[in-house]
């Protein structure tokens, strides 16, 4: 997404999909992926797919989720207008 098309979107109301996900932590009691509504795609690496709080270097949760420098971040879509930054979903693997 250009930076053209992140004005219009905020100018609308509207925020992008992104799908992220980690394979760093497996197994239980862990996240593996999501879908986020975001800004822009950094918006999206930082947020935490089970608070939808933006995680910060110190409160990275290194057992069910992953460091933003190891989170994939997938556009896919445009939501409606109106929508709230945050988790739209998440997988959680529970133990």
């Amino acid at each position: 997404m250009n930076e053209k098309e992140e004005v219009l979107n905020r100018l609308t109301g509207r925020l992008n999909l992104y799908r992220i996900s980690q394979s760093v932590n497996a197994g239980y009691d862990t996240y593996s992926d999501a879908v986020v509504a975001a800004h822009n795609e950094e918006e999206a690496r930082n947020m935490h797919p089970g608070t939808g709080r933006t995680m910060t270097p110190d409160d990275v949760d290194s057992e069910a989720w992953a460091p933003p420098k190891d989170v994939t971040v997938e556009l896919f879509g445009v939501s409606v207008p109106g929508m709230e930054v945050g988790v739209v979903c998440a997988s959680f693997h529970a133990g």
